[in-house]
């Protein structure tokens, strides 16, 4: 778990999941029918390793387990749809957005069983408890969720699927009372005690916690099947009786091991926090000290349509192709940077993305010729026949 400035691409520990195709392990009960989507593969370094953006983010492939023989691998890939954003750039859950999710139940949300809102860089799970109260399967996986939270009055749903988030913690899911699958694959969870709150979920048969810091743990896998005893398969491996019996011989060994490796890594966590927190106010600190060097607002006058050598230097939009160049040495020096994997650093590289997508479409309009109105009769009065392609 130490950081190390090695490419996310060699690292050893990285596991491998290719997501061309979104998969999910239904049941035969959770089928669903497939949508076209533009392919996508994502990365899972070992959270906390000092990685390469550009290779943490645009070669990211982890490992999947495969189902169960009794889960047959289903395919389901979806368009991406516009949501709502805050001023403050956070994705909303809305009514709009459910309801065009609920196609295939007349858009009607009150009596919906079933929803995917994957991939739509959602920031908070909210209003599903309240709109959707007959949910049997939400996916939820490929987005940006810090925390498990709003689901608790969802007393059908058996199937919630959270994989590649940030979540760091397993918690308010005691009241889903029929929850019977729970993938976390590729999150950030290193509070691995927090998976014995669980144990309300009588019902819970599946849970995928791969890709995890907790699944690195010394004794990972006999201190989740101990803690859970109702549980059948953990990661896509069936628990066998032999196993279960010799897990719970060494629980207190184990536990205590648990308990010192937790505890390391939630320090290490603090001290990721508190870096990057430190690294965001620098990035403020500069951003508002570029501000006030720009044109205009450095005190100096730019009126005149011949600019001197000394004044083109300090005016950036005096030759646009420097400024394109500038962005994209700016961009090499952001993809190359090294970068601790944590959810800290996975929101700064969807920002930046964000920025420079809207930064690229702002320039698209820009450029946009406006077409010329029609011209349908000529200055002798004579009528034009104007054909145009639809």
């Amino acid at each position: 778990m130490g950081a190390n400035n090695t490419p996310a691409c060699a690292i050893m520990g990285c596991m491998l999941i290719t997501c061309s195709f979104t998969c999910f392990h239904a049941p035969d009960s959770h089928k669903r029918r497939a949508h076209n989507h533009r392919s996508r593969v994502y990365s899972a370094p070992s959270a906390g390793r000092l990685v390469h953006r550009g290779c943490s983010r645009r070669t990211l492939q982890t490992f999947v387990p495969s189902p169960p023989p009794s889960s047959p691998v289903v395919m389901v890939t979806e368009p991406r749809l516009s949501v709502e954003r805050t001023p403050s750039a956070m994705v909303l859950i809305t009514e709009d957005l459910i309801r065009r999710r609920a196609e295939h139940n007349d858009c009607e949300i009150f009596s919906l069983e079933e929803v995917s809102l994957h991939q739509q860089d959602v920031e908070r799970i909210d209003h599903l408890d309240k709109w959707c109260c007959q949910l049997k399967i939400l996916y939820l996986q490929n987005n940006l969720i810090p925390r498990i939270e709003n689901v608790g009055r969802l007393k059908k749903l058996e199937y919630l699927n959270l994989a590649l988030n940030n979540i760091e913690k397993i918690e308010n899911l005691e009241g889903c009372e029929s929850l019977q699958k729970l993938d976390l694959t590729v999150n950030f969870v290193g509070e691995l005690s927090s998976v014995r709150s669980l144990n309300a979920n009588i019902h819970l048969r599946e849970l995928y916690l791969v890709g995890n810091p907790c699944a690195q743990f010394e004794g990972y896998r006999q201190y989740v099947v101990a803690s859970l005893p109702r549980l059948k398969w953990l990661d896509g491996k069936q628990i066998e009786r032999s196993e279960r019996i010799r897990a719970l011989q060494d629980y207190q060994q184990v536990q205590q091991r648990i308990m010192e490796q937790e505890e390391a890594y939630l320090l290490k966590r603090s001290g990721e926090r508190q870096e990057a927190q430190n690294q965001s106010r620098a990035q403020q600190t500069d951003a508002k000290h570029a501000k006030g060097k720009a044109a205009g607002n450095d005190g100096r006058w730019y009126t005149d349509n011949t600019l001197s050598a000394e004044n083109q230097e300090n005016c950036p939009e005096v030759n646009p192709g420097d400024g394109r160049v500038k962005s994209d040495e700016e961009d090499a020096a952001f993809w190359q940077q090294p970068s601790h994997y944590t959810p800290e650093s996975r929101l700064e590289t969807h920002r930046y993305m964000e920025e420079k997508r809207k930064s690229k479409e702002s320039r698209s309009e820009d450029k946009r010729k406006v077409k010329p109105a029609r011209t349908l009769i000529a200055e002798d009065g004579r009528v034009l026949n104007v054909n145009e392609p639809k």
